[in-house]
């Protein structure tokens, strides 16, 4: 097994105003890249970084030979809503900027692809809306993209006064995308139009999650047979079970340790490799939650302990599993964390500095 792997990381490099209200003044450069050290758990920058604007999100195409990234900006090209941008991985690990196109809505915060990158698809949270553009052979941006717009609000008179979708994420079977919308609370299934590789417009299912609860993030286990999403505003985990394009309920925890106390919104969710335990990252609380997956899929916790530093936003493990790298936005560094595989527990090891960090993507 290899000892040293590449990590892109995604910064912010302008400044940018969350829903909350915050504006946070980018000090990253664009997207760095890192090796990884996976036998010591040491991590080095190892190059100048890619120029990009807030490139806040990023997706490696399953082939690994190339880059997705979403530029999060309220304006591109005088026009109000951000962008995309497709690159090519070199042999030596650089990155060789292919195309961008617009994705139709303000501050995108998510991109995705499915596994025969044919389609991409983007969350643009402030836009209010879904896009989808069909990919080309050399793994750039085609021109005839789909904007999807959702409609309707939240209880929550500040976080939910429009649709905010956060991720657009593909299920297992590649036959649809699950939109998680913090601002209506929903849920939505979308099925992929495969010829014209896009989404279809109609809605093929919707999940209402709950009143306040502000659905951030999904991710599906191997089987495709579970879907565990992140709620940020009421810091939750929800359980679903998921079968050709439908889901249902199966149960909800915090993902915090002791719900109630310091002021959290979840950031992140991943399940380890072999899917018997799932991480969540909280903001407010500066926290890592780890729980057990028992066999029926539901959640119990293992484990909560700090991030390492402030405000942790996405991480990653590593390709052997024996790691944990957590983005700290607000403290600009990685903290990286040494996984137990048979408890799942983690144990803090060191840090790196990174700025401004927000997406972590290993490429094994």
């Amino acid at each position: 097994m290899k000892e040293t792997y590449q990590l892109f990381v995604g910064t912010y490099s302008r400044p940018i105003r969350f829903g909350t209200g915050e504006i946070l003044e980018g000090r990253g450069k664009g997207i760095h890249r890192y090796t990884f050290d996976a036998k010591t758990g040491t991590l080095y920058e190892s190059t100048a970084p890619a120029p990009a604007e807030n490139p806040s999100y990023l997706a490696l195409s399953f082939d690994k030979q190339y880059l997705y990234a979403v530029n999060e900006l309220k304006e591109y090209k005088s026009k109000a809503g951000g962008a995309v941008s497709a690159y090519r991985i070199e042999s030596d690990g650089g990155l060789r900027f292919l195309n961008q196109r617009p994705t139709g809505g303000a501050d995108p915060c998510y991109v995705g692809l499915d596994r025969e990158r044919r389609c991409l698809t983007v969350a643009n949270f402030t836009g209010g809306s879904v896009c989808s553009y069909p990919l080309c052979a050399d793994g750039s941006l085609g021109k005839k993209g789909v904007i999807i717009r959702h409609y309707g609000h939240g209880a929550d008179p500040v976080r939910q006064s429009a649709p905010h979708p956060h991720a657009a994420v593909w299920a297992p079977d590649g036959k649809y995308v699950i939109v998680a919308d913090l601002g209506t609370d929903d849920l939505t299934v979308y099925r992929v139009d495969r010829e014209n590789r896009v989404l279809c417009a109609d809605a093929v299912h919707s999940f209402f999650v709950g009143s306040r609860m502000g659905p951030r993030a999904c991710v599906f286990d191997q089987r495709g047979e579970r879907c565990y999403v992140l709620c940020e505003i009421s810091s939750a985990v929800m359980t679903f079970s998921y079968m050709d394009g439908r889901l249902e309920f199966l149960q909800a925890v915090p993902s915090v340790a002791e719900p109630g106390g310091v002021p959290n919104s979840g950031a992140d969710l991943h399940l380890a490799p072999d899917g018997r335990f799932l991480y969540v990252s909280n903001r407010g609380q500066d926290s890592i939650t780890v729980f057990s997956v028992q066999a029926d899929g539901t959640l119990q916790l293992v484990q909560a302990l700090g991030c390492g530093g402030r405000t942790p936003r996405n991480f990653a493990l590593d390709p052997t599993g024996g790691w944990v790298l957590v983005g700290n936005q607000d403290s600009d560094s990685i903290a990286v964390f040494k996984r137990d595989v048979q408890s799942g527990r983690l144990a803090l090891e060191n840090k790196a500095f990174a700025p401004t960090p927000v997406s972590l993507l290993f490429r094994a």
